[in-house]
């Protein structure tokens, strides 16, 4: 009977340790393909450093000798995770400066206004995308293009939920629908013109609103997706949305033409929005690894919610051809969403 316990212990430690190590990277293995996963990519990092130093303590205490050792898996799968990539910082660019807000229109039945011009006027970007911008006939008074205004945006670009707000000339916008469903939520790509000391440039910015997974209602899902092998409807469309997004990125019109542009560089220079996937989502992973750089990684930021189920799902990244300079976040008033701001020039020697 002993021996049975002795065995029985070291398979619950085994288990432990190993699920501790295996269910933060099942968000990328498995690529979001179950609603498992699909809820780990929207737990906070603060609820899996918990689940990971919880297996710890149990593999801890049930094992023994040097299998106490595999306690340290699910907190080294951890940092493996949530890694910091390149940031690719340059404290002596000065350039265009982007902003990343979304308005949660949700909340302004009791909201003025002035609030999201006051917080507009904050972020003080060059250019600033928004999400939920669109007008709905239970908010008649919302109007984006008088907010932007006032705020003193003189160029408002896009149409549905996503806009393009700039205080530089626009040229050669592009509107890209991403599934699922509506085109409520197309990805705005603009070119702006920043002049400098160093001289003028033009820079192309996307912004994006991509739709969470878990609100999907299914006449919005392509099913046809599924026969790329998803294990759902839904992770079928997250695939479709993540590929449709890459595809934009790297062509040169900024519309999907379908066809797989394998290692291209990118030729959109910023995108900013709403993600709503964490930075260590398949969707910001894939788009990281296509040539792009994350300002805020590493860093504790957070963009949405309140204590342990605060999360960043709101993105700035940046192509790895520019530097960036600085990048804050800011709360702002009027909004359940916090705003990203970094400012981006090009690289020194280029």
């Amino acid at each position: 009977m002993t021996l049975w316990r002795r065995r029985l212990r070291l398979a619950a430690a085994l288990l432990a340790g190993f699920g501790g190590v295996l269910l933060p990277l099942l968000a990328t293995v498995l690529a979001e393909d179950t609603l498992v996963t699909t809820m780990v990519v929207w737990m906070p990092p603060r609820l899996l450093w918990l689940g990971a130093f919880a297996a710890a303590v149990v593999v801890a205490t049930c094992a023994s000798g040097l299998w106490r050792l595999s306690a340290l898996l699910p907190v080294l799968a951890m940092v493996a995770l949530l890694l910091p990539s390149a940031s690719y910082f340059d404290s002596g660019v000065r350039g265009l400066r982007v902003g990343s807000w979304n308005l949660a229109k949700g909340t302004l039945a009791g909201v003025d206004h002035r609030a999201l011009v006051d917080g507009l006027v904050t972020i003080d970007a060059d250019v600033v995308c928004v999400s939920e911008a669109g007008a709905w006939d239970w908010l008649p008074h919302f109007r984006v293009d008088d907010i932007a205004r006032a705020a003193g945006y003189s160029v408002v670009v896009g149409s549905g939920e996503v806009r393009l707000l700039s205080r530089l000339p626009v040229s050669h916008v592009v509107e890209v629908p991403l599934p699922p469903g509506p085109a409520a939520r197309p990805m705005v790509v603009a070119s702006v013109r920043k002049e400098t000391h160093a001289g003028g440039r033009d820079f192309r910015v996307g912004c994006v609103h991509l739709m969470p997974r878990l609100m999907w209602i299914a006449d919005s899902i392509d099913r046809g997706e599924a026969r790329h092998g998803s294990w759902s409807v839904i992770a079928a469309a997250a695939r479709a949305q993540g590929r449709t997004l890459l595809t934009a990125l790297r062509t040169d019109n900024g519309a999907n033409n379908g066809d797989d542009h394998g290692d291209l560089d990118p030729v959109v220079d910023v995108v900013a929005g709403d993600w709503n996937n964490q930075a260590f989502g398949h969707i910001v992973g894939d788009v990281i690894d296509a040539g792009y750089a994350d300002p805020f990684a590493g860093k504790d930021v957070n963009t949405f919610g309140d204590g342990l189920l605060a999360k960043r799902i709101d993105h700035i990244v940046v192509t790895q051809t520019l530097s960036v300079s600085s990048s804050s976040t800011l709360l702002l008033s009027g909004s359940d969403h916090a705003a990203l701001v970094v400012e981006i020039g090009p690289r020194r020697g280029r």
